[in-house]
């Protein structure tokens, strides 16, 4: 399921957390910067709308979602050229 169909799902009034796992310079939401799914700016959602959903959890301070998203295009991409990587050293061998 990709973020923009969980997040049509969801009510307007709905909390959430949006975490980027393969953006190692993103901080994890903490629960004073969640938003309303109404409220999030198109700016930090633009990059990421087709990402895949890793995990959804519920925060029990502030009932918002945690969403942790990813790259599968970018995964599979990585996962290729390590194979293809492999292959060529086992026939250097």
């Amino acid at each position: 399921m990709t973020l923009k169909d969980l997040l049509k799902t969801l009510t307007p009034d709905t909390l959430v957390g949006i975490y980027n796992v393969d953006d190692g310079s993103a901080k994890m939401p903490t629960t004073q910067t969640y938003q309303k799914v109404k409220n999030i700016p198109w700016c930090k959602l633009r990059h990421i709308i087709d990402f895949e959903v890793i995990a959804v959890c519920v925060v029990e301070k502030n009932n918002g979602l945690f969403i942790r998203v990813h790259d599968k295009g970018r995964l599979e991409k990585s996962l290729n050229n390590w194979d293809l990587a492999e292959k060529i050293r086992a026939r250097l061998k």
